[in-house]
């Protein structure tokens, strides 16, 4: 599996989840709903062979609503594919995965 295709079985399980592709040094990057999170996670964990989460960070975008952007850096060990999720969160909300 490529990049490539494991984005487009995301956009296949995840139509309306999916908001943005970004594409930057070789490097993936998706923006992903916040309420299909943790079933985006689940699925490229079990359905798609990502087994290491390498990092998860947050930008602080002080001044702006929402204010944070939770990143997820995954990383399939057989298919040597890394995968960025992004998504925003409010300032008052606790509800992330």
């Amino acid at each position: 599996m490529t990049s490539e295709d494991a984005v487009k079985k995301l956009r296949e399980a995840f139509p309306d989840s999916i908001h943005e592709e970004i594409q930057f040094r070789g490097e993936t990057t998706l923006r992903v709903a916040k309420s299909s999170l943790r079933d985006i996670c689940l699925h490229t964990r079990d359905r798609m062979g990502f087994d290491y989460l390498v990092d998860v960070s947050s930008v602080d975008h002080f001044g702006q609503e929402p204010r944070f952007e939770m990143v997820y850096e995954l990383y399939s060990l057989r298919d040597e594919i890394h995968l960025r999720l992004k998504t925003e969160v409010s300032e008052d909300d606790n509800t992330v995965a």
